[in-house]
């Protein structure tokens, strides 16, 4: 499950002269979601080492899926040592999860609209706003916690783009 794309590297023009304007150089860059390999025989999910389970850990997932308040539970879950913001942590936790698949104006599946979710938290100071998200970001795969004071302007800039197709924001 791989997605590539090519990313321009070196010299786009740089402004004197434009001799270098068509020797910009493209190197594919692909960003592997997950690595089977099926000629082996591991065609099959289950026989894959990443998604084996103990027998204990197998009881526990089955105990988990059979509470009645299941999202109550994972809402309290994440960063316990945090008492209520209940309404905060589940935002968080549905951040996490994602969303369904948006379709677009002619019935299409557009898969990458929520593909990657991020979350902005503002609040009062001693609140636990690091605490949870510092907490949520070790529970994503890929997830990356950036703090304010740590980062550039220019790296915290913000811009909201308007799908054509869509009409997502």
């Amino acid at each position: 499950n791989a997605a590539p794309t090519p990313r321009p590297r070196g010299g786009g023009g740089g402004g004197r002269g434009g001799g270098n304007k068509n020797k910009c150089m493209y190197l594919l860059y692909v960003e592997a979601l997950s690595v089977s390999n099926a000629k082996a025989g591991a065609a099959d999910p289950r026989q894959d080492s990443a998604l084996a389970f103990s027998n204990t850990e197998l009881l526990g997932i089955r105990s988990v899926a059979g509470e009645p308040r299941l999202f109550n539970l994972l809402v309290n879950s994440l960063s316990p040592a945090i008492f209520g913001h209940e309404i905060v942590k589940a935002g968080l936790l549905l951040g996490l999860l994602g969303g369904t698949p948006s379709t677009c104006a002619d019935g299409a599946l557009h898969a990458g609209a929520r593909s990657d979710v991020h979350v902005l938290i503002v609040g009062d100071p001693g609140m636990g706003k690091s605490q949870m998200l510092t907490a949520a970001a070790s529970l994503a795969p890929r997830g990356v916690y950036v703090c304010g004071n740590t980062s550039s302007s220019s790296g915290l800039t913000v811009t909201v783009v308007k799908d054509a197709i869509t009409g997502d924001e």
